[in-house]
């Protein structure tokens, strides 16, 4: 994974600290980025899929992606904890254990 991958969640924390002209800017950015990602790398999957996989805790996330070696796994983790923290869903924890597991087999 290339790091732009995780920028679109990296700006939320910047916000607060940015002009408004500046951050309808950066959000158009970032929007840019998701949508060229998804172009790129995107695919249609079953959601419901999410629920198979087999998260743990949060720490447990945290401790696989440090085991894992991967810097990418380790920022990917993080914003996928982070945005569940902001709105609580399976996906989330799912997509940070699946792409560990699939970066830990590299």
């Amino acid at each position: 994974m290339h790091e732009s991958r995780v920028s679109p969640s990296a700006l939320r924390p910047l916000l607060p600290y940015l002009r408004d002209k500046t951050v309808h800017a950066a959000l158009g950015y970032a929007w840019q980025t998701a949508a060229a990602m998804y172009a790129t790398f995107g695919t249609r999957s079953d959601l419901s899929r999410f629920d198979e996989i087999k998260v743990g805790s949060n720490d447990e996330l945290i401790d696989r992606a440090i085991a894992c070696g991967d810097l990418h796994a380790i920022k990917f983790s993080e914003v996928c904890l982070r945005e569940h923290a902001l709105k609580p869903a399976t996906a989330f924890l799912a997509a940070a254990a699946h792409a560990t597991k699939m970066l830990s087999a590299t």
